[in-house]
Order: C-alpha cells, then sequence, then structure tokens
C-alpha cells in the first residue's frame, strides 16, 4: 500500500510538473531485495524537468545504468518531465 501511495505521489507530481530536478520518492520503496515487488514488474523511479532536454536523457541513462544494473530500462517522456522506470 505505501508503495501504490509513494508511486502515486511521484506520478502525480511529475504530471503537475514538480519543483525538483529529479525525484527518488519511490527509490527506497522499490528495492526487490526488500520484497513486494513482482518480476517483471515496471516500477518508476525517477523523473527529470525537460522531457527535450538531452541533459535530462543522458543523466536518466547514466543514472539507470549506474543504480540499476543488469535491468531492463525506459527513460519515458511524459508532459515536461523525463521518468526513469526500471523493470524488476
Amino acid at each position: 500500500m505505501l508503495r501504490r501511495l509513494v508511486t502515486g505521489c511521484g506520478v502525480a507530481l511529475a504530471l503537475f510538473g514538480g519543483v525538483a530536478a529529479t525525484s527518488g520518492l519511490a527509490q527506497a520503496d522499490t528495492d526487490p531485495h526488500e520484497g513486494g515487488v513482482a518480476a517483471g514488474t515496471w516500477v518508476f523511479v525517477k523523473w527529470y524537468q525537460g522531457s527535450n532536454s538531452m541533459a535530462s536523457f543522458y543523466q536518466c541513462n547514466v543514472d539507470a545504468q549506474q543504480q540499476y544494473p543488469n535491468h531492463n530500462y525506459e527513460c519515458r517522456a511524459a508532459g515536461d518531465t523525463l521518468q526513469l522506470w526500471v523493470e524488476y
């Protein structure tokens, strides 16, 4: 339940143009080693301001490769933000 609440808050803030450049709201609560995330589940992890910014796209890819090695990931545009989604 907490995981859904945190993820829902993160998505809502991303959709309404959150004030922070990045957010790790869901990050601490989605580690599969802590239990609760089924294999094959896509999890919203972080957002970056500026969906058309090459710097945001680059940072999203770097974060995904460094923080979630051996996981599939996507940097998805959503409004004026870029969202990092990771598959567990």
